[in-house]
């Protein structure tokens, strides 16, 4: 039996809290729909509210990134009160201030010294990481044990199994690490 925990979800423009039961190894695009079950479950007595719901597109973001449906919540250091932040988005994609709904927790964004490393557009993400724990054991940085990438300019993670080019990637661009645990 998979251990469950609950995410705690503040959903302000409907002046409501939810606590939607999730496992480690649910993926993002799972807690989606739970929190949209939930809303949903939350305005039986408003159905003209419900198309923004059903129709629009739910952004999950956990700290500064947002989350990508096919991880799971364990990808993402998810555990008992942990905070997300939601945005319902209509169908053009935009998100309105209304619609954010607020979840409970914390992840630290690590500070780390800016460091300027190169690396070949068509080389795998994995090879920024090697590049970090070589010049860690040089001593020239420290690293935290778990970590992402993040883009600094759109908050997207760098998944290691793509190459910088699928990213388009441009000179001189910031990637952050982001602490996982």
């Amino acid at each position: 039996m998979m251990d469950t925990f609950n995410v705690r979800v503040k959903v302000p423009r409907y002046s409501m809290q939810l606590h939607v039961p999730i496992s480690e190894v649910d993926t993002v695009g799972v807690l989606k729909e739970r929190i949209r079950a939930n809303i949903l479950g939350n305005l039986e007595q408003r159905p003209s509210e419900w198309p923004n719901v059903i129709l629009g597109s739910l952004a999950v973001r956990f700290g500064y990134a947002e989350m990508e449906d096919q991880w799971t919540v364990k990808d993402y250091g998810l555990c008992d009160a942990s905070e997300v932040e939601v945005a319902i988005r209509d169908e053009a994609g935009e998100a309105s201030s209304s619609s954010m709904l607020k979840v409970v927790a914390l992840v630290p964004v690590v500070k780390v010294e800016r460091v300027g490393v190169e690396v070949r557009r068509d080389k795998m993400v994995c090879t920024l990481r090697e590049q970090l724990q070589r010049l860690e054991r040089e001593k020239v940085i420290r690293l935290p044990q778990n970590f992402i990438f993040l883009r600094k300019h759109d908050r997207k993670i760098l998944r290691e199994d793509f190459t910088f080019q699928e990213y388009e990637l441009v000179d001189d661009e910031q990637i952050e690490l982001f602490l996982v645990n």
